[in-house]
């Protein structure tokens, strides 16, 4: 039975399962820390300091008042591209300021990115369209800044290619903190005479360059100041006036490279969302909520023999949750030293019960990339770096 995970002594990057210290969240940017500016509610402090009264989820919002040529949220999708680039930009140029608790593992990777793909709520639809080509531009020369194909699913399509086996149907849940994504992972087709073929993110890298879900669906420059971008809106006239177009967000050809089952890539039936658990709850409250999804969506699913793959927002090791101060489900560390297990007992099924850090399954979801970044925009920013991990969650 593995020991608590003590994260004190886990400096170093290890991209298969990075520590808490991997996080981007605690980034200072002028005064401020990058949550603070780019986190869903910052999104929408800003939306409100620009006069905008959001009904229903955040980014549908932005992006129907973006359809209709409204200024107001051009400016705040220009405003929240340019703290977004500002961000990157700063990682990027290795300003080991602002993330004084890195030693040189972490910047050799982020000052040799090339390519850094956007995940996560926030990146999709107009609004991430418009804020990445913002992020772009801050960025400059030399690394690509793009929205990954079915950006919000990263972590679920990461969490599929753990899961998937040529055997049967697997499980595969996505917890977020309002919405947890269910789905079933079809079997792996396996070869006439052969064993089946690797896993896609054992090939080779491709040159660099919140509502419910029906179920029932298949799917296949410089730098600016960060005190420039630290509080209001840009205006309408720093926007361009009025509404501009929005561009098209670039595509990530080498994501789409994998996708689909010719390429290779599990195929998925999505069930329909449920809710989060409250969070307000303690370890032990937290375990049984998770335990109860796990059941609802494992008869919901036809009660598959393969594992349960779980992503959520909780850096692991060795499959257990570190305990950190902030994130619900950190909070999971707490019923012991071997989560998996405890919540497998609480689903009362002998079901393999496999967890991983949201970031990581993302980054599973991609090409294997030691000059890439994912970052996911969400309720806070999470990090994941594609890199070949066959073992993944040993599931």
């Amino acid at each position: 039975m593995p020991s608590p995970p003590d994260w004190s002594d886990a400096t170093a990057l290890e991209p298969c399962g990075p520590a808490p210290v991997a996080s981007i969240n605690r980034t200072r940017l002028g005064d401020r820390d990058a949550r603070d500016l780019l986190s869903a509610p910052a999104l929408a402090e800003l939306a409100a300091g620009a006069g905008l009264r959001p009904v229903g989820p955040l980014r549908t919002y932005l992006d129907r008042r973006l359809a209709a040529g409204d200024p107001a949220a051009a400016s705040v999708a220009a405003t929240y591209g340019d703290r977004l680039g500002t961000l990157l930009a700063t990682l990027r140029a290795g300003n080991r300021r602002t993330r004084p608790e890195w030693d040189e593992s972490w910047w050799r990777w982020w000052t040799g990115t090339t390519t850094i793909r956007l995940g996560g709520g926030l990146a999709g639809g107009a609004f991430g369209a418009l804020a990445s080509a913002r992020a772009a531009a801050l960025v400059g020369p030399g690394c690509r800044v793009v929205v990954a194909p079915e950006p919000a699913d990263l972590p679920l399509a990461g969490a599929a290619r753990t899961a998937a086996r040529p055997d049967g149907p697997a499980l595969v849940l996505d917890f977020g903190h309002t919405l947890v994504k269910r789905a079933v992972v079809a079997p792996l087709p396996t070869p006439a005479g052969g064993p089946a073929g690797p896993h896609p993110s054992s090939a080779p890298a491709a040159p660099a360059g919140r509502g419910a879900t029906a179920g029932g669906t298949a799917t296949a420059g410089r730098a600016a100041s960060a005190g420039e971008f630290g509080g209001r809106a840009a205006s309408a006239g720093e926007a361009g006036g009025r509404a501009a177009p929005v561009p098209a967000a670039p595509v990530d050809r080498a994501a789409e490279a994998g996708a689909g089952p010719a390429g290779g890539a599990p195929v998925l039936r999505r069930m329909r969302s449920v809710g989060a658990p409250p969070d307000d709850l303690d370890g032990a409250a937290l375990a049984a909520a998770v335990a109860g999804i796990v059941a609802a969506a494992w008869a919901d699913a036809g009660r598959p023999a393969g594992p349960v793959v779980a992503s959520m927002a909780a850096y692991l090791r060795d499959g257990q949750p570190y305990r950190t101060p902030l994130g619900l489900y950190t909070r999971l560390a707490d019923v012991g030293p071997d989560v998996p297990a405890r919540l497998r007992e609480l689903v009362g099924q002998d079901l393999h019960v496999v967890l991983l850090h949201d970031g990581t399954a993302a980054a599973h979801a991609v090409p294997p990339d030691p000059r890439s970044v994912v970052v996911l925009l969400g309720s806070s920013i999470g990090v994941g770096f594609p890199h070949p991990c066959p073992g993944l969650g040993a599931a």
